[in-house]
């Protein structure tokens, strides 16, 4: 018999009682303390309008999720190659038509709406890697298929480093790697990959701009131009040194008013929060990750089927690499990129698809069988 692709309004009892509440308080809880710490943060613009336009973008966002959530996963899966063909399509136009901002050409403005490919890349290969590692073709070797994969991933990986744009880059590689794993690709294919990329990066070197080489060379040496290139990443530590145990109060941060923090609304958010709530308000933050990565990994544990498990593996994996990678930049462990963090950065295009992500997750939640939303044989 057909399953239904939309749930029926008879199921909505049953929905209400198997709705996954904790991970749900979970999400709520960091967007409530995003839209928190945004507040501040945006509190030296007139009116705070990054707060006002995230806080649009939020409930635009929650719609989003919910539309997401409550339609079968598989049928996004069945969109997800006509969804990746339009992205690396829209990845080369933005090389051409795309409009420079920061000394990146990675915006397309269609009237007053402005759409970041690299974006949508992320949320692409999420669904096409599901699709696509879920569906083992029959007859080809373990490593054809691992190669197929890799092209996958490749393509929208170059487009974006030709922005230039490599955090968007080493996140897409990221994502790879655990929906790989969790795909049954064996690990010896998957380090001997890494091993390479990592191998060839001395002769990456000289295909990175100079202010990305820049931005390695302070990683090692914090100290150096610390009026320049060095600049960003010291008063992020300043800032974050400076909060101490319980930090200077909820809108008191120095760095912030002064305005020596810089993008502090978007990339150094995290240090925004270190100054003002300290190492208690990191430590709810840290955990309520912690919560969200544990309970999401619940999820993909009691998928319906792989795709649903690989799907939930590549949302966690971004998320995940969003957080690494932001919080390492801020405290001098990572290089400097404009790499969001998650539920707190400003900007729409990350929001909705933080929220593209979270609907995914619920959907996998949603269409199990054994929550009977679909009639039985």
């Amino acid at each position: 018999m057909k399953e239904s692709t939309f749930l029926k309004a008879g199921q909505i009892k049953k929905i209400w009682r198997n709705l996954n509440w904790a991970l749900i308080l979970t999400c709520l809880a960091l967007v409530l303390y995003g839209l928190f710490v945004l507040y501040s943060a945006s509190s030296h613009e007139s009116g705070r309008a990054a707060f006002w336009w995230q806080l649009g973008f939020t409930l635009v966002g929650i719609i989003l999720a919910l539309f997401l959530a409550f339609i079968d996963y598989h049928v996004w899966l069945k969109l997800a190659y006509p969804f990746y063909i339009i992205v690396l399509l829209l990845l080369v136009v933005v090389l051409i038509l795309g409009k420079e901002v920061y000394g990146a050409q990675r915006w397309l403005f269609l009237g007053p709406v402005a759409i970041q490919p690299s974006e949508l890349a992320k949320a692409a290969l999420i669904l096409v890697l599901a699709k696509e590692i879920g569906t083992r073709k029959e007859g080809g070797s373990e490593l054809s298929c691992f190669l197929r994969y890799l092209l996958l991933v490749i393509l929208p990986a170059i487009l974006t480093f030709e922005q230039p744009d490599l955090g968007t880059s080493i996140v897409l590689l990221f994502i790879f790697f655990p929906m790989a794993y969790f795909g049954e690709i064996r690990l010896k294919y998957i380090l001997g990959f890494l091993g390479a990329l990592l191998a060839s990066f001395p002769l990456l070197w000289y295909f990175l701009h100079d202010y990305q080489r820049n931005r390695f060379l302070v990683l090692f040496n914090p100290n150096v131009d610390p009026l320049g290139i060095g600049y960003n990443l010291r008063q992020s530590l300043v800032t974050i040194g400076s909060g101490g145990l319980f930090g200077k109060g909820y809108l008191q941060g120095t760095q912030k008013q002064l305005q020596f923090l810089p993008v502090r609304h978007s990339d150094f958010i995290f240090a925004v929060l270190a100054e003002e709530l300290g190492f208690v308000g990191v430590t709810l933050l840290l955990i309520l990750y912690g919560l969200l990565f544990y309970l999401a990994l619940r999820v993909a544990q009691e998928a319906e089927d792989i795709y649903g498990r690989l799907i939930v593996i590549g949302a966690v994996s971004l998320w995940l690499c969003h957080i690494l990678v932001n919080i390492g930049m801020t405290v001098g462990i990572m290089p400097v990129t404009g790499i969001w963090l998650p539920f707190f950065s400003y900007g729409g295009n990350n929001v909705l698809l933080n929220f593209f992500t979270i609907g995914l997750v619920f959907s996998v939640v949603l269409h199990k069988r054994k929550f009977l939303f679909y009639p039985q044989k």
